[in-house]
C-alpha cells in the first residue's frame, strides 16, 4: 500500500484564496490538496475521483457514465416505505413539479447519508476536510506523517518522500520539459531555474522557482535534476 499527497489543480493556486487537505476513503485514504472554495474543492476533488478513483464515489449516470446501481437500490428502497412506485412511470410528467415533488422528497430521503457533487454522490462517512488552509510547512509535515503513519496490513511508504538530500534553495537546476493536461496540472518548457525553496527531486511537489525572467514561477519537483 502506499499514500501521498495528491495535488488536483495547482494551476490555480495563485488566484483562488483557499485550499484544503480533503481525505477520501476509509481503508487506504486518497488525500488530494485542492484550491478553492470549500465546495469548488469538493467538487474539483470529486471529479478527480470520479477519473481516477471510482470506486470511492456513486454516480449520477450523466453523459456516457452508467448510474450507480447503489442509488436506484435506495431510491427503490425508500419509494418501498413510501409507497411510491420505482421506478418513475412513463405516464408521469417529469416537468410537472406536483407530481415529481414526492420524488424529490423520496430522493432527499434516500441518499441522506451522501454528499452531492455535480456527477456524482460520496457517502458522508467516507470524506473528511483533513487540513483547511495549510501552510507550507504544515503540508510538509503532513506528508512526512503519511510516510510514518502504520495502518493494519503495514506501513504506508509516502513515495513523493525520498531520502536523497534535497538541493538547497539558492541553487540553479535543470528543469526537464512537462506537459499537463490542459487545467489539471503545470506545463512548462526545459530551462535552467534557480530555486526557491530546498526541493527533493522526486514527487509531484510544487517548487517555487525563479525563471530564466527574473519572475518567479513553479515546478514539479520531479522535473528538477541538478
Amino acid at each position: 500500500m502506499s499514500a501521498k499527497l495528491i495535488v488536483v489543480n495547482p494551476s490555480e493556486r495563485d488566484w483562488k484564496d483557499h485550499r484544503f487537505v480533503l481525505s477520501f476513503g476509509q481503508h487506504g485514504p486518497k488525500h488530494l490538496l485542492v484550491w478553492g472554495h470549500l465546495d469548488d474543492a469538493l467538487k474539483e476533488a470529486a471529479d478527480w475521483l470520479c477519473e481516477h478513483a471510482p470506486g470511492l464515489v456513486y454516480k449520477k449516470g450523466n453523459g456516457a457514465d452508467k448510474r450507480d446501481p447503489l442509488l436506484d437500490e435506495l431510491m427503490a428502497e425508500t419509494c418501498k416505505e413510501t409507497g411510491l412506485a420505482w421506478p418513475i412511470p412513463d405516464d408521469i410528467d417529469w416537468s410537472d413539479s406536483d407530481a415529481m415533488q414526492p420524488y424529490w422528497d423520496a430522493e432527499q430521503q434516500a441518499f441522506a447519508d451522501l454528499t452531492e457533487c455535480e456527477d456524482c454522490y460520496i457517502g458522508s462517512d467516507e470524506w473528511c476536510i483533513t487540513l483547511e488552509d495549510p501552510d507550507r510547512d504544515t503540508l510538509k509535515a503532513f506528508i512526512a506523517e503519511l510516510a510514518e503513519r502504520h495502518y493494519d496490513d503495514g506501513p504506508v511508504v509516502d513515495i513523493t518522500r525520498p531520502q536523497a538530500r534535497p538541493i538547497p534553495a539558492g541553487s540553479y537546476v535543470n528543469v526537464a520539459q512537462h506537459r499537463s493536461e490542459p487545467g489539471k496540472g503545470l506545463s512548462y518548457g526545459a530551462m535552467r531555474v534557480k530555486l526557491v525553496e530546498p526541493c527533493e527531486t522526486e514527487g509531484w511537489d510544487v517548487i517555487d522557482v525563479i525563471l530564466p525572467d527574473g519572475t518567479e514561477g513553479s515546478v514539479y519537483s520531479f522535473s528538477v535534476t541538478r
